[in-house]
């Protein structure tokens, strides 16, 4: 039996691995790449609706947005990256089905939504 040392990575669950804002160097080292505190605070404040609100359409949709503009800067220096890309992907999906809900509950909302944030709809 071979017992060989191996470097010292922390292990990958299933669902960090699909969630797209994981990175893995050549080195194997694990990098994440969330939103910075700061920014995210600003963005919350930004686009709360009331004073304690962190998971309205309005906050998931520009949270999301700040991620996708992220991790495109990253696909656009690492063009291999196929995990990010996919992970991308899926951010994109979810924010269109976020945007295609609040457009059907309030469609004054969405339009706003969309001005603010600076998306093409």
């Amino acid at each position: 039996m071979f017992l060989g040392t191996y470097p010292k990575t922390p292990f990958l669950k299933v669902a960090d691995s699909q969630r797209g804002d994981i990175n893995l160097t050549r080195e194997g080292v694990i990098e994440r790449v969330p939103l910075e505190k700061e920014r995210r605070v600003e963005l919350v404040g930004k686009y709360q609706t009331h004073e304690k609100d962190t998971g309205s359409p309005e906050v998931q949709v520009a949270l999301l947005t700040e991620r996708i503009r992220s991790l495109t800067e990253h696909l656009n220096a690492n063009k291999k990256d196929q995990s990010s890309r996919r992970g991308l992907q899926k951010m994109v999906g979810q924010r269109r089905r976020i945007l295609k809900y609040l457009s059907r509950i309030d469609l004054s909302r969405y339009q706003q939504l969309i001005a603010q944030v600076g998306l093409r709809r």
